[in-house]
């Protein structure tokens, strides 16, 4: 276990993922997501930062802003 402890701690990469959601207000509605986005973080020395970014705000003119800097996008099923 003391191995994984130290995996966690000593991540070298920062990624940053869209999360886009219909409830994105809600973040437990997402948890599970969030989760093993995290945990995949940690098995490849990643910290995730998720941007959360509401689905019924996204416009063909303003996609590109909000989705600029992520490195990853996940769209949760139901869409």
């Amino acid at each position: 276990m003391a191995a994984a402890d130290e995996q966690i701690k000593t991540r070298r990469y920062v990624l940053t993922i869209g999360l886009v959601g219909k409830y994105v207000g809600l973040h437990d509605a997402y948890l599970s997501v969030v989760e093993a986005l995290h945990h995949a973080g940690y098995s490849h020395q990643a910290l995730i930062q998720i941007r959360w970014i509401d689905s019924e705000e996204l416009t063909e003119t303003n996609v590109s802003d909000r989705l600029r800097g992520c490195d990853g996008i996940l769209v949760p099923g139901g869409f």
